[in-house]
């Protein structure tokens, strides 16, 4: 593993580690599960974001298999359901995307899973109900949907 990240694997100042893709989704580094794997030994706060296309199921079976414990979660970015999501996130594949969540939430071990959206025009009608509106969070057929008040680009308020 690369001596930078092992510093920071290391290092007692760091409590939370957030993996996360600036120029790319942090699912596609080429040792992601290797990393994660270690990442998943630590008394750290781990939480990885992405958007979770288009992954082979062995990979997320792979993943799933860690030995996640409390303090460890993955965040999807998914910013609608199967019919909009596509619009903002430009060549997303929904089945895959569902595929990883659902083979992680059927795992021995399960990290925590929040389904993260940014709320737009074409996707608010997901929040029917006054206390949607209220709330930071709302649950979706089992999975906690965390809105953002703002959208971005394509398309949103």
């Amino acid at each position: 593993m690369n001596e930078s990240l092992n510093h920071i694997f290391e290092n007692e100042y760091y409590d939370s580690i957030r993996f996360v893709g600036c120029y790319g989704d942090c699912i596609y580094h080429p040792n992601f599960v290797e990393i994660m794997t270690k990442a998943c030994t630590l008394d750290k706060r781990i939480r990885a974001d992405t958007n979770g296309a288009y992954r082979r199921k062995e990979f997320w079976q792979a993943l799933s298999e860690l030995p996640w414990a409390k303090r460890k979660e993955f965040r999807f970015s998914i910013d609608g359901l199967e019919d909009t999501n596509h619009i903002y996130r430009k060549g997303s594949d929904w089945q895959s995307i569902m595929m990883a969540v659902d083979t992680l939430a059927g795992g021995k071990y399960k990290p925590k899973l929040i389904w993260q959206m940014l709320v737009f025009p074409y996707n608010c009608l997901l929040y029917t109900s006054d206390s949607a509106d209220e709330e930071e969070s709302v649950d979706l057929g089992g999975r906690r949907i965390i809105k953002k008040k703002r959208g971005r680009g394509g398309g949103g308020g």
